[in-house]
């Protein structure tokens, strides 16, 4: 068989699996590129449930808060965890994938795998039908595992690509957001009275907020040593 018609199978099938992530990874490359923004040193990929959290709870305080920019960034840093959280626990096992969802999807080894399940029922009680059986599994095990082959390497390269790609855009657009949160919130008389209230801080940032929010929990419950990780960016 042309190794040709195995990799365009494959490649389809990458396509559609990766379908939203493509998507996703191509506008915030636009953005980022359009915005001429720089990628941060630090990972702020732990921070978008943190972010959300303030947001919320300024909006609150002042009705007229988030910026139509803020608004954005945030929504895309939502969709961009959204999809890179379940992404990453789909391409775990590469195997399962392929025994799974690929083998369905290619009309050269589902048609295989058909034609072998209707030689099962055929076969019962028929020598002769058996021994035919068992070589056509042995020529479907021996063009499922040159088809695994190639798979194991196409699936391996999209997947680092897209898991990369959201990542960094994660990264990227969590910085930017955090970023934007503080800006937004200092111009506005409602957060600053809050803080000067709450005695807060007088400078508003994350790692105040962060420190001031986790003096006033329990120690070592999900939320404090959620908050802890979020300070260690700022350290």
């Amino acid at each position: 068989m042309d190794v040709s018609v195995i990799e365009d199978e494959i490649s389809y099938f990458c396509s559609e699996f990766f379908e939203d992530a493509a998507a996703e990874v191509e506008d915030a490359i636009a953005f980022i590129e359009d915005n001429e923004l720089e990628v941060p040193k630090e990972n702020y990929t732990v921070l978008p449930l943190f972010l959300t959290t303030i947001i919320q709870r300024f909006r609150v305080l002042d009705s007229a808060f988030v910026s139509p920019l803020l608004d954005k960034v945030t929504k895309d840093m939502s969709t961009l965890q959204s999809i890179l959280i379940p992404l990453k626990k789909d391409c775990e096992n590469a195997r399962e994938l392929f025994n799974t969802e690929f083998i369905e999807s290619s009309e050269i080894l589902a048609n295989l795998q058909n034609d072998i399940n209707n030689q099962k029922i055929r076969a019962k009680g028929d020598a002769d039908l058996k021994i035919t059986l068992h070589e056509s599994e042995i020529q479907f095990n021996k063009l499922k595992k040159i088809y695994y082959e190639i798979f194991s390497e196409m699936f391996y390269e999209e997947k680092t690509y897209y898991l990369e790609s959201l990542l960094v855009s994660l990264n990227l657009f969590s910085y930017y957001c955090d970023k934007l949160v503080w800006i937004e919130a200092s111009q506005s008389n409602f957060i600053k009275k809050h803080f000067q209230v709450q005695k807060i801080s007088t400078v508003l940032n994350s790692k105040n907020y962060l420190l001031h929010a986790t003096s006033l929990m329990r120690p070592y419950t999900k939320e404090y040593e959620y908050y802890q990780s979020c300070i260690r960016i700022y350290k």
